[in-house]
């Protein structure tokens, strides 16, 4: 995924995509089990980032109002 940069090559902010979708959830699931997860049960964890998501729901919720992500060398973070 490449998007609009600045001379500097740092991350740049922009709206959302449909097909930014898988990545979007790889950043949650990884925030929320690699930052997160020292604070919460497995049980919790696996409650709030699982495996297997509602891509449909996630895809509406993501595609209403305005929902940014961020860019930096080709991939979101």
């Amino acid at each position: 995924m490449s998007g609009p940069r600045d001379a500097s090559g740092a991350a740049s902010i922009r709206a959302y995509r449909a097909g930014d979708l898988e990545a979007v959830l790889d950043v949650f699931r990884r925030s929320v089990r690699e930052v997160a997860g020292q604070d919460y049960s497995p049980a919790e964890l696996a409650a709030w980032a699982p495996d297997d998501v509602d891509r449909a729901a996630w895809s509406d919720r993501l595609r209403t109002g305005c929902t940014l992500v961020c860019e930096a060398e080709g991939a979101l973070v």
